[in-house]
């Protein structure tokens, strides 16, 4: 297994799952939570169905879906996933509590991959995250905009409703606040080796148009890392999706890279 978010799980987890993918049928979670969703997500940001990054995640929404479910982090139970609205959690409850901790790992410290935040006082996931450099990058990038030393980080939600404690006081706002930056513990969505990238890049569907868009990007980069970095967007939008809508505190459709900020 080339998902180094699996290998870590053991062996023993590994042939459970193989014993339980056969048994799966994402289609009550995709068709009546997770599509839905990503509809709504489209139409407040006023995205164009026919961009190619709406393209790639409509065509690969089962197989990232599939991804983050071998994790561990999604509902299982058809019945009680039906039963679900559109402003509910479709996490299984808990999982996070036996979910990987990114900071106390130095071994995937340089993967790529996606990340959640999980607000360590509500025990809430308020966040998506993902990155094609390395977690140890990204993670530092986020605890230094966490200072609110730059207009854009100010205008963030994610470092404005939980400052470091080295902001300066003129600079958080109190009635946005909802704790630190260190009550937020970051947990595993789905991490993999650099070496690794091809083999998850092709583990998705590249129709002619998409791959001929990413050419065209101005987005840095080869073909394939474009490539990964779409993977990631796809996965970081999908456990987005997952995150009780009143709980995520993101501003962003994802695919930023693409798309551009939208101060998430």
């Amino acid at each position: 297994m080339f998902l180094s978010s699996l290998n870590v799980k053991g062996e023993d987890y590994q042939l459970r799952l193989h014993e339980k993918i056969n048994s799966w049928n994402n289609t009550t979670i995709v068709d009546q939570h997770i599509l839905p969703r990503y509809g709504a997500l489209l139409s407040k940001h006023q995205m164009d169905e026919y961009h190619y990054t709406v393209k790639f995640t409509l065509a690969n929404i089962h197989c990232g879906v599939a991804l983050v479910r071998m994790h561990g982090h999604l509902r299982e139970n058809e019945k009680s996933i039906s039963y679900l609205t559109m402003n509910d959690e479709l996490f299984k409850q808990g999982f996070h509590l036996d979910a990987e901790l990114l900071e106390s790992n130095l071994e995937q410290s340089n993967d790529c991959g996606v990340y959640l935040y999980i607000d360590n006082n509500r025990d809430w996931v308020i966040r998506a995250g993902s990155t094609c450099t390395s977690f140890s990058k990204r993670h530092k990038e986020h605890t230094r905009c966490a200072k609110l030393k730059s207009e854009v980080s100010k205008q963030s939600r994610l470092y404005s409703s939980y400052p470091h404690r080295d902001a300066d006081d003129m600079d958080v706002v109190q009635s946005m606040k909802m704790g630190e930056w260190t009550d937020l513990k970051i947990v595993t969505g789905v991490r993999w080796a650099k070496n690794n990238k091809e083999n998850v890049v092709n583990l998705f569907k590249w129709d002619n148009f998409v791959v001929k868009m990413l050419e065209k990007s101005r987005v840095r980069g080869s073909l394939l890392n474009k490539k990964e970095k779409m993977v990631s967007y796809l996965l970081e939008t999908i456990l987005g999706i997952c995150i009780a809508p009143d709980k995520n505190i993101s501003s962003n459709p994802s695919y930023e890279s693409f798309n551009g900020s939208f101060n998430g």
